[in-house]
């Protein structure tokens, strides 16, 4: 019985930690409520730091799929690219810190 509900937490613990890796961001949107023709997109990493801020010249509705759809694919790229730049700063502090003996 103790064994089953030790699988049990630990699968569910699991579970929760993989979703939190798989998404590496999130968004936001503003608009105006007088005047819905454009709307701000912002782009946040999982530290709650701006990484990208767009103005888009169209009402975005989030329950609309479509809307969705491409927010979403917005987000991926972006954090794609981030993580890209991310990865060749540390490359180039690495090279910067090793000293030139060795």
């Amino acid at each position: 019985m103790n064994t089953r509900l030790f699988l049990l937490l630990l699968v569910g613990v699991a579970v929760q930690v993989t979703g939190v890796n798989a998404q590496r961001g999130y968004w936001v949107i503003e608009s105006n409520v007088n005047s819905r023709n454009y709307t701000i997109v912002r782009v946040y990493d999982l530290s709650n730091q701006l990484i990208k801020e767009t103005l888009l010249n169209k009402k975005v509705d989030i329950a609309r799929g479509r809307d969705r759809r491409m927010l979403d694919r917005m987000l991926k790229i972006t954090m794609k690219d981030h993580e890209a730049v991310m990865a060749r700063r540390s490359r180039k502090n690495l090279k910067g810190s090793v000293p030139s003996g060795l």
